[in-house]
């Protein structure tokens, strides 16, 4: 009885170790779709220099990101 509730046990976690792995490998990474674009609306100013918009699948709200320079390492 022992051995056959070991067997039992072992292939439940045999079964649902696979099932996790099928069901994980089907989904597609949101972050794999993307496209960055300069931002053609964007006027450079004191605070910022450069700006892009990054979009992400079809979504409807992008990303814009802002380039600052800080601190400058070279002259």
């Amino acid at each position: 009885m022992k051995k056959r509730n070991l067997f039992v046990y072992v292939m439940l976690v045999v079964f649902t170790t696979i099932s996790i792995n099928v069901w994980a490998g089907n989904e597609e990474s949101f972050n794999s779709n993307y496209k960055i674009s300069p931002d053609l609306n964007f006027s450079p100013n004191s605070g910022f220099q450069k700006s892009w918009v990054v979009a992400y699948g079809e979504s409807k709200t992008p990303v814009h990101v802002f380039m600052k320079a800080t601190k400058r390492f070279w002259k």
